[in-house]
């Protein structure tokens, strides 16, 4: 027998599958064992993607990279896509110059995969290291006080600033591609002489 939402709901359980949250992966496992655990977890949508991963890998695609384009926001794929986007353009360039891609597993020692790998992992101890900063009330209140944002806002209203993120992205994007471009022969030389 399904449970309506709205009961569970009324009995605290909220199931967050398809919901937009900071922390979808946490979300996702929190989810799926407070539901367990409480008898009352949906599964039409645990069955759902199942056979909708089981589907998209007899077609050929990976299951895991078309479910993070299904469960996260667009906000959050949208980078991911433009990162691709970039990967690829560089792959195509390298082959009009005629470069090949060197020895096998080795294209994780590419600049443009540290690179990206480095502002990936930037990103995420940036974000734990403000998480923690936003705990005591006082350095919260230092942090809103030291934020260029109400300034910038003012400055160049909302839209303005907007564009700005949007124009940072692009050069961030830009150097990513240059990065990826670039010659590989020292980061390979260097990882040699290293192991060795």
């Amino acid at each position: 027998m399904d449970i309506p939402s709205s009961e569970l709901a009324a009995k605290g359980i909220h199931h967050a599958i398809g919901s937009t949250y900071n922390a979808p992966q946490a979300t996702l496992m929190a989810t799926l064992v407070k539901g367990i655990l409480s008898g009352n977890l949906d599964w039409n949508y645990v069955l759902a993607g199942a056979f909708l991963a089981l589907v998209m890998e007899l077609c050929g695609v990976r299951a895991l990279s078309f479910a993070i384009g299904v469960y996260l926001p667009l906000s959050t794929t949208l980078p991911i896509f433009c990162g691709g986007a970039i990967r690829g353009a560089v792959n195509h360039f390298k082959k009009k110059r005629g470069e090949t891609a060197g020895k096998e597993g080795e294209e994780d020692l590419e600049k443009g995969n540290l690179f990206a790998t480095g502002l990936v992992a930037g990103g995420s101890l940036m974000g734990v290291l403000f998480a923690f900063l936003n705990i005591p009330e006082k350095v919260k209140e230092l942090i809103g006080r030291l934020s260029a944002e109400k300034f910038l806002v003012g400055a160049m209203g909302d839209t303005g600033y907007y564009i700005l993120g949007v124009v940072f992205f692009a050069v961030m994007g830009f150097a990513l591609f240059r990065t990826g471009m670039s010659k590989e022969e020292t980061v390979n030389a260097d990882f040699e002489s290293k192991r060795f």
